[in-house]
């Protein structure tokens, strides 16, 4: 009963501790999760990744969807650092935009 201490010990049962806490839990951890899983979808989706990236991103969208299952969290987490540092490196390579003058209107 570290959440409350010597003050919750006594008042509160230990099984509405415990359903408190899993719910902070699924709040914290899952809902994050949800959200980024339904990101990869898209990005899977609609953007010009490699395919190798586009199919991880599709298998850790269904792990961040399910990510209240547990086993599913570190495949979930192991894309995001994959894809986070893949992005970024592929960013860093992108060749700069030309800027292209043009001639001045005669109006």
């Amino acid at each position: 009963m570290a959440e409350g201490g010597t003050a919750v010990r006594g008042a509160v049962p230990h099984p509405v501790v415990y359903t408190l806490t899993e719910v902070g839990n699924l709040l914290a951890v899952c809902a994050p999760a949800l959200c980024v899983g339904v990101a990869a979808f898209l990005l899977a989706a609609r953007s010009a990744l490699p395919r190798w990236l586009r199919v991880f991103s599709v298998v850790a969208g269904v792990c961040g969807v399910l990510a209240p299952f547990y086993f599913t969290y570190m495949l979930f987490v192991l894309w995001t650092v994959v894809a986070g540092v893949t992005l970024v490196v592929a960013g860093r390579r992108a060749p700069a935009p030309v800027h292209v003058e043009t001639a001045p209107s005669r109006a």
